[in-house]
């Protein structure tokens, strides 16, 4: 900023109505740091008035009386300024504030020079952050409490700024302190994975990334890999100005969900394998009796091409005469929650009707409630039909048995 000193005298009434105004604080200097003039917010913030302050350096007034760090830190400040230099920085100074006898201040002193580029003032400008401090602090506070990993890195060389307990947990069997250390630093056996290509790409496209059932393995104390799952969610934070500063990094352990599921599809392809080998239709049903599993013999039987498919059209396998009363049956058992057992005659893929034997089992947990229905469906046509020539051998028998009775009788 360059000013005319002719033009200061005239403009200086204005100025110092408007100063006043402003809710932040603000004092001009001098080139040697000698405080020429402050508007009310500073002098309200103290409890002083125009004529405690002015004609003593800056450093040496009641707002930096707070420590001699404060001190030092002013003093080095107006150093600079006196060569033309910006200076910012946060600081601690004196206020009558609740409870507390300091302020923190986003504090920058600027220059103004001539027509000549020298500089004849200095413009110091102070913005109470002490609220917004306080919530920052409340914020990070509860992240490092939350249940979800959470982790914060800033630049391009991903620096940690904050890991949460939930994130060191998860990832080591004793607590470390990763703060202010690069990723490549913190956790060196991620460097050239996929984690650290997520990272360089948020932090350079701005876009986030999310990974599901990542598996990574991470040094521990005793120099073991810890094996694990993470679900995780990689996202830009972004500067004021909009630029990319940093990645918020979000994991979950869901190791122990990932072996849960695993073994449960063992369970499954072993429970399959089973049932397509044995020579019964077999099928599942929820508590409700919507069919959930159908084995291939029933698929190949009702010539399904999938559980969908065999639920639309078993039914219409089922002979005429026998589909209704078995419908009737099953709706029996199931809303008394008993044992369903029914002959009945099915369709075969060539046309002809062969009988079956339909079984249907509840399925129930510890607390009686059914969790589904197991069922199978034998063929017993050839017994039907063997009892069916026994049945007619054994009249056979019995009417030569009569016939020969009646001959010795006569």
């Amino acid at each position: 900023m360059i000013i005319k000193r002719e033009t200061l005298n005239r403009k200086s009434d204005l100025a110092l109505i408007a100063l006043d105004k402003m809710d932040h604080f603000v004092s001009l200097l001098d080139a040697d740091g000698v405080l020429l003039e402050s508007n009310q917010a500073s002098l309200n913030v103290a409890g002083v008035k125009n004529s405690d302050v002015v004609g003593h350096h800056f450093a040496d007034t009641i707002w930096w009386s707070v420590s001699s760090r404060a001190q030092n830190e002013l003093k080095k400040a107006i150093a600079r300024t006196a060569n033309g230099e910006m200076v910012r920085f946060e600081i601690d100074i004196y206020g009558q504030s609740p409870g507390s006898n300091r302020i923190l201040i986003d504090f920058a002193l600027k220059p103004i020079k001539d027509e000549n580029g020298k500089v004849i003032f200095m413009l110091a400008e102070g913005h109470d952050i002490t609220s917004r401090r306080m919530r920052e602090r409340e914020i990070a506070h509860m992240l490092m409490q939350a249940p979800i990993g959470i982790c914060i890195l800033e630049g391009p060389n991903h620096v940690i700024t904050l890991a949460n307990s939930t994130y060191l947990s998860i990832l080591f069997d004793q607590k470390r302190d990763l703060t202010g250390k690069p990723m490549a630093e913190a956790l060196p056996e991620l460097t050239g994975s996929k984690i650290q290509e997520h990272l360089d790409s948020v932090y350079t496209t701005g876009k986030s990334r999310n990974g599901i059932e990542m598996p990574i393995q991470i040094i521990q104390s005793d120099n073991s890999l810890k094996k694990m799952f993470t679900d995780f969610v990689y996202h830009p934070v972004t500067a004021l100005d909009g630029k990319v500063k940093g990645v918020l990094v979000l994991i979950t352990d869901v190791t122990e969900k990932v072996s849960a599921r695993r073994k449960l599809e063992e369970s499954e392809t072993r429970f399959r394998s089973l049932t397509d080998t044995i020579p019964q239709l077999m099928w599942t049903a929820t508590a409700g009796g919507k069919l959930s599993y159908a084995n291939e013999r029933c698929l190949t039987f009702t010539e399904s091409k999938s559980i969908e498919c065999f639920g639309d059209s078993w039914f219409k396998k089922i002979h005429p005469d026998d589909v209704n009363e078995m419908i009737a049956a099953w709706r029996r058992c199931m809303q008394a929650g008993i044992k369903f057992e029914q002959e009945l005659r099915m369709q075969d893929s060539d046309g002809s009707y062969r009988w079956f034997l339909g079984r249907a089992l509840p399925i129930r947990n510890p607390e009686k409630i059914i969790q589904y229905w197991i069922g199978t469906a034998t063929d017993i046509d050839d017994q039907k039909k063997v009892l069916a020539e026994l049945e007619v051998a054994k009249e056979l028998a019995e009417h030569a048995n009569a016939t020969k009775s009646a001959f010795l009788a006569n």
